[in-house]
């Protein structure tokens, strides 16, 4: 189940994210090695696991309260929609390599 796996990988993917992130010279400009320690990975990590596990209709308000809040923070930060784009692609990628480098159960 992918609820399980995220759940499983959430660090490792907070990982890859911020690596990735930090790699990236336009980045660099908005999010810092120590930001990153400090409260951005246990924070992705919250978040993705959310994403994924709570799947409940009465979680949907939560859920989407909390994506308003990241985008009024990034707007807050002037972190340029492209960055947020990019981001957001390679977030996917990291998830759909993890779901298809799962061994099958079937």
């Amino acid at each position: 189940m992918l609820a399980v796996l995220v759940e499983q990988r959430a660090a490792d993917f907070s990982d890859r994210f911020y690596r990735t992130l930090l790699e990236d010279d336009k980045a660099v400009a908005f999010v810092t090695h120590e930001a990153v320690d400090a409260r951005l990975h246990s924070s992705f990590k919250r978040w993705i696991t959310n994403l994924f596990t709570r799947l409940d209709v009465s979680d949907v308000p939560a859920l989407l309260a909390e994506q308003r809040h990241i985008g009024v923070v990034h707007a807050r930060l002037a972190i340029p929609i492209e960055l947020v784009l990019r981001a957001n692609r390679h977030m996917k990628e990291v998830v759909l390599e993890a779901i298809l480098l799962q061994p099958s159960r079937y």
